[in-house]
């Protein structure tokens, strides 16, 4: 995995595999809304939805959530750490 350009705020890193084919983000974001690690589950399959994914996988086991599933032929895990602020 070779790392991307990242974001002009410093906030994360993209890795691309060689062919191209497969990818890695790792990101942090402040939690400005206070969210339950429920919230963000539910808010993040909606977006995932909302793009047409097939969630197969809605998890939440203390502060962590992880999603995963099909984007057409892509499969796809989300998985984040949901604390205070």
């Amino acid at each position: 995995m070779q790392p991307t350009a990242g974001p002009d705020n410093g906030d994360g890193q993209t890795f691309v595999s060689a062919d191209g084919l497969g990818f890695l983000s790792a990101s942090g974001s402040n939690n400005r809304d206070g969210q339950t690690p429920q919230e963000a589950l539910e808010q993040r399959s909606a977006v995932w939805a909302a793009q047409g994914a097939e969630i197969t996988l809605q998890r939440v086991v203390g502060d962590l959530v992880s999603l995963s599933g099909y984007l057409g032929n892509d499969i796809f895990y989300e998985r984040l750490a949901v604390g205070p602020g």
